[in-house]
């Protein structure tokens, strides 16, 4: 579908003022969102998918899916409406929305990423600890609490790996929280300041977007770099060997 900016101002606009409405009010609802995705959008995408389907976590459209082999088992209209720029003619912009589906709406192979499974805070707290060692930063001031201590680790390892210009606090706190909350860390705690460091400081925040964009790209890139640390230095046998001596 093709359509001219003012035409593109009412499809989208709908969309992004409602997750921008929810988006006041949910701070962590999003980062929730964020850290259990496995599509790489821009943030506008990231938003009109969440208000969207909030649980969604890998997507794809239907031609990508049947090459993957799975099948697409609902309509078009419940297809996830995204937006990409398309080319510039005759001194207008045009625009090509697009229909996602996600897995959850496709059957067939198993496409799904294997995520390293911890079994509780303490593991990935260790293993954190030792890829910061290994990246070569010096820990300080880790809570002896394993949840808030697991965050500062992975803080510290955004901080000291992941700067770029513009980057703020709520910045790499979002981060590390997604970081967390990937692998199950945050779900069963009632000790981490969810509401204090997220919907307090969503509320003066001048551009709460532009905040979410840059904590979202250093979330993907502390995430990448650790799954590959975790592919390349644990297996199954290496997790339950050190079960067995904890």
């Amino acid at each position: 579908m093709l359509f001219t900016d003012k035409e593109h101002e009412c499809l989208v606009k709908r969309l992004l003022g409602d997750a921008a409405r929810k988006l006041a009010g949910d701070v962590r609802g999003f980062l929730d969102f964020n850290a259990g995705l496995m599509t790489n959008l821009s943030i506008n995408n990231r938003m009109l998918v969440w208000v969207q389907m909030p649980h969604a976590t890998l997507m794809e459209g239907r031609g990508k899916w049947e090459a993957k082999g799975r099948k697409v088992v609902v309509d078009e209209v419940h297809g996830i409406n995204v937006c990409v720029v398309d080319f510039l003619k005759d001194g207008f912009t045009f625009y090509k929305t697009a229909k996602l589906f996600d897995l959850s709406q496709t059957v067939g192979e198993n496409v799904m990423p294997r995520i390293p499974s911890f079994i509780g805070t303490e593991e990935l707290n260790l293993i954190l600890r030792w890829f910061a060692a290994d990246l070569g930063c010096s820990l300080v001031r880790i809570d002896a609490d394993p949840v808030i201590g697991t965050h500062r680790i992975a803080l510290q390892v955004l901080q000291r790996l992941f700067v770029f210009d513009g980057c703020e606090e709520f910045d790499f706190n979002a981060a590390a929280y997604m970081m967390l909350k990937r692998y199950g860390v945050t779900k069963d705690t009632q000790v981490y300041p969810f509401e204090s460091l997220f919907k307090d400081h969503a509320a003066c925040r001048k551009d709460l977007k532009a905040n979410l964009n840059r904590a979202c790209t250093l979330y993907a890139r502390l995430d990448q770099k650790f799954s590959g640390y975790v592919k390349a230095g644990f297996d199954v046998s290496v997790f339950e060997g050190l079960r067995k001596t904890a």
